[in-house]
């Protein structure tokens, strides 16, 4: 079975789990200003889902778990059979990516050479964090467009096209679901099924 023959029958899947458990559709009208304040202000949060890169003659796909709190992170990628996946922990400077063979590779100061050994691409972690909460990088300049909910709908970013085809609701905050990113020849597909937030202290649903 090819690599995209896989990817498809995971994303299925993920949609059928997806489905099963969705997160349920934001509230009508414009996001406010204080609800792009609450998403900043997230100070954690755990996903679980479905991933799948394409990169001409080849690609990768799997599931994934990824925990982000007080600016440390759990990433844990599953591929088909076992076989391919990797396990990160740490924070910017002090990485540790160990392979589902056992191998432990050097990632403390260059996680994007790493990374790209699945993914094709060197993926920004530290950006990839605050596209996920659907919110472009503050660090660096963006062209963005939203839809009419308010909602980010695309966004430019370091070289990375990126479409949030999907969005779900979780504690009064839209999230995204379905997300498309593209670098140079690379897409990237991501589909989340389970989000959890935590909040800043003194912050609270809408």
């Amino acid at each position: 079975m090819t690599v995209l023959r896989r990817f498809s029958t995971l994303a299925a899947a993920g949609i059928l789990l997806l489905s099963g458990c969705a997160l349920p559709p934001p509230p009508l009208g414009r996001l406010s200003a204080g609800t792009f304040r609450q998403l900043r202000s997230i100070q954690g949060f755990e996903i679980t889902g479905v991933l799948g890169v394409v990169d001409r003659q080849r690609g990768f796909s799997g599931s994934f778990y990824w925990r982000n709190r007080q600016g440390r992170t759990l990433l844990i990628v599953t591929a088909p059979l076992g076989t391919g996946g990797f396990r990160l922990t740490g924070h910017p400077g002090h990485w540790r990516l160990v392979t589902s063979r056992g191998r432990v590779l050097p990632a403390r100061h260059c996680l994007r050479c790493v990374l790209a050994h699945w993914f094709a691409v060197p993926v920004p972690i530290r950006s990839l964090r605050y596209w996920v909460r659907g919110l472009p990088d503050p660090r660096a300049p963006a062209r963005q467009s939203r839809d009419s909910e308010g909602r980010l709908q695309s966004l430019v970013q370091d070289d990375w096209r990126l479409v949030f085809e999907r969005y779900g609701h979780v504690d009064g905050l839209p999230v995204p679901t379905h997300l498309l990113l593209q670098y140079r020849s690379a897409k990237i597909h991501l589909i989340v099924d389970r989000w959890t937030i935590w909040r800043a202290p003194g912050s609270s649903p809408r």
